[in-house]
């Protein structure tokens, strides 16, 4: 570990000129980021159990469809045919964004109860409670339940406050 530090503060001193201790911050980071094969994970992973530098959820991408094309718009662009309640969705479509479709009877989505309001709000609908949890805080305790939503799967459940749940649909609990 020493010597590999040594050798990538060398390697950026001679590279971008200046004293070895402006560049140890960056020589740690990149070191406790990159996978090590003899502990299989990155050293970060292995001295605090997660992996800190991945992809979080919200910034993976998100794929609908499949759609009908249109037409080509250029050399990497086409149109497609999105349902008409499909608002915040552009209908042009760069191909980086595509993934190849596997064909699958479970993968058919019915748009017909999806609901946008005139003011583009849309509300969610419960509909079932798979799990209770609590979170515990310093001071506090924090009831949650783990809650699937009309029109998602189940890879996209959330963990909402017991007492909010509660409020707005009663008949649940």
């Amino acid at each position: 570990m020493i010597q590999i530090l040594d050798d990538m503060l060398w390697a950026s001193v001679l590279e971008f000129k200046g004293n070895w201790d402006d560049h140890l911050a960056v020589a740690e980071f990149a070191y406790n980021s990159s996978f090590q094969a003899s502990i299989s994970m990155a050293p970060f992973e292995a001295l605090y159990g997660v992996s800190r530098f991945g992809v979080k959820e919200k910034l993976k991408p998100q794929y609908i469809g499949p759609f009908e094309i249109l037409e080509r718009i250029g050399e990497v662009a086409y149109r497609l045919a999105l349902p008409p309640n499909s608002v915040k969705a552009h209908n042009v479509s760069h191909v980086s964004m595509w993934r190849k479709y596997v064909y699958d009877l479970t993968h058919i989505i019915d748009y017909g109860p999806l609901a946008i309001q005139e003011d583009l709000h849309f509300s969610e609908e419960l509909v079932e409670i798979l799990d209770e949890k609590d979170q515990i805080l310093r001071l506090k305790t924090i009831p949650l339940v783990k809650v699937l939503w009309m029109n998602h799967t189940r890879e996209e459940v959330t963990w909402e406050r017991e007492e909010e749940i509660c409020v707005k649909y009663p008949h649940l609990f």
